[in-house]
């Protein structure tokens, strides 16, 4: 259930998801192929373009509280259409995405000005 921060649209969130079609996991962020894995960041509530991720994965975050799990049905109109995701899922695929919601900061909120006083850089 998590009891941190509920994403409304604007807030920057990151999630760890895995990514399922009839049981198989396809993808996934929770494995970094021998380095550290690296969870998905995006604008909560922009459904399509740069910043966005799933529409129905988004639906399914709606409550969702930081630190919390979810495993979330998606059905092919909000997931990968008719095109599907090639070639592991066929054109009018159900999936499945399991999310846990890692962070939420609220619109507006410098992300580096929560990072307990260190200071960030890319490098």
């Amino acid at each position: 259930m998590g009891d941190g921060n509920s994403p409304e649209p604007g807030d920057a969130v990151a999630v760890h998801y895995s990514l399922y079609y009839n049981g198989i996991e396809v993808e996934t962020t929770r494995d970094g192929g021998g380095l550290a894995a690296r969870p998905q960041g995006f604008e909560f509530g922009v459904m399509r373009g740069p910043g966005s991720f799933n529409n129905g994965v988004q639906i399914g975050m709606k409550g969702m509280m930081v630190g919390g799990q979810r495993l979330i049905t998606v059905p092919p109109a909000l997931a990968f259409g008719e095109k599907g995701l090639k070639p592991l899922i066929p054109p009018n695929a159900t999936v499945e995405f399991a999310v846990s919601l890692m962070s939420c900061k609220k619109a507006g909120t410098n992300v580096n000005s929560m990072l307990g006083g260190k200071k960030s850089s890319v490098f």
